[in-house]
């Protein structure tokens, strides 16, 4: 059979451990208008079983710096 691939190029990914959730994007601009935001999660380096994120807002110490006042902005 010539022409035809004889060898395949195979890649195992760690699938004994949960992986890493990090954002797909490490800067989201959100018009204050719009109501809400999505920002996408992804999963990498594993994929054994489900994952859950937990997560919190926070505003900055320096509340002057702040770009986003809780209870304002969200």
């Amino acid at each position: 059979m010539e022409g035809i691939d004889s060898v395949c190029k195979v890649t195992i990914i760690d699938e004994d451990q949960p992986g890493i959730i990090g954002f797909e994007k490490k800067v989201k601009m959100v018009d204050p208008k719009d109501g809400f935001v999505v920002m996408k999660l992804i999963r990498l380096a594993g994929a054994d079983g489900e994952v859950s994120v937990t997560f919190e807002t926070a505003s900055p110490q320096d509340a002057d710096s702040a770009i986003a006042i809780p209870g304002r902005d969200y």
